[in-house]
């Protein structure tokens, strides 16, 4: 992944580091719960006994939510912290019902959900954030975090961008923590 801003504008009114921060830390909480839940298993919803699918021999069950009923509800729930772009990149293998690895399927009307996975763990320093780059409608950010087991913290780097309705995110943790930082950290 690799991002080019060569045709983007500077930002003509940049942000501060404060304003940048309260941009991000809730957008990066909302994020990493719609990543856990498709990714890694940790949906804040209930599942039902009844129907269950078997697709590959995994279970799939039932899906008991107000806001998730179809798979484009799904969709709709990643689309509101995350771009367009960067969520068809990021979670298509777990919400295409023909994939490898699809975590939600939907059926004769019933959503239904594959659990099984792993946790999550990482946690951020938002005291630690700094603004690498800024345009009109794109901030890079660099902000520490650990995971589980880390001594040191280690930097990330994230690049949000301002839509028309809201900031969106534009990479996933895992790429903000491989991929970025060889891009806009020098190391």
């Amino acid at each position: 992944l690799v991002f080019d801003f060569s045709a983007k504008a500077k930002a003509q009114n940049p942000l501060t580091k404060q304003e940048a921060r309260a941009i991000f830390e809730p957008l990066i909480k909302e994020a990493v719960e719609i990543q856990e839940t498709i990714i890694n298993d940790c949906g804040d919803f209930e599942l039902l006994k009844d129907p269950v699918i078997v697709v590959n021999n995994e279970p799939y069950y039932p899906v008991k939510d107000d806001q998730l009923k179809t798979l484009n509800d799904v969709w709709d729930y990643v689309y509101t912290s995350y771009t367009k772009e960067a969520a068809e990149r990021i979670f298509t293998d777990r919400l295409d019902p023909n994939g490898t690895v699809p975590r939600f399927l939907e059926k004769d009307g019933i959503l239904y959900y594959k659990p099984g996975g792993h946790g999550h763990y990482m946690e951020y320093y938002f005291d630690t954030l700094e603004i690498i780059e800024q345009y009109e409608d794109t901030v890079v950010i660099s902000v520490n975090y650990i995971t589980f087991g880390d001594q040191e913290p280690q930097k990330s780097v994230y690049v949000i961008s301002n839509s028309e309705t809201a900031w969106k995110m534009c990479n996933s943790e895992n790429e903000a923590t491989y991929d970025l930082p060889k891009q806009f950290l020098k190391q």
